[in-house]
């Protein structure tokens, strides 16, 4: 979720008597006006966070100075680096699995049974769970 106009104006409403102070209407829009790239402002988050701000900026205690383009930048190859080692972690994690389930198939003398499963099995939705599954 990002801020727009409407909203802004809303927060004024509910928070300024109706006039928003410029530096903060900026400091809104750099700080909430894009989606970061794994989507953490989900309305459940973004409220909070913006209520917070808000709090923060009548006591006085919200540097409001928007972030330079190189900041920005920053902050966005910052969020990237994060999200590139959490896959490299899940891939790791998921290969290590797939090494145990490999080597158990092997150790119950089974990879004749995985083979013929792997060549006929399907994908099919499970009625009770949310998610598909490989069945024969």
């Amino acid at each position: 979720m990002t801020i727009d106009n409407e909203i802004i104006e809303e927060l004024a409403r509910c928070h300024f008597a109706d006039r928003m102070p410029e530096d903060f209407r900026i400091y809104l829009f750099d700080r909430y006006g894009e989606e970061p790239i794994e989507g953490e402002l989900a309305e459940q988050f973004f409220y909070p966070a913006v209520h917070s701000d808000i709090e923060k900026y009548i006591r006085g205690k919200l540097d409001t100075t928007p972030r330079t383009e190189l900041q920005k930048l920053q902050d966005r190859y910052d969020e990237l680096s994060d999200i590139t080692c959490s896959m490299a972690q899940d891939t790791a994690n998921l290969s290590e699995e797939v090494t145990y389930l490999s080597d158990f198939v092997q150790w119950l003398g089974l990879e004749q049974k995985y083979q013929e499963f792997k060549e006929h099995a399907h994908l099919e939705k499970d009625e009770n769970l949310p998610f598909s599954r490989y069945v024969l």
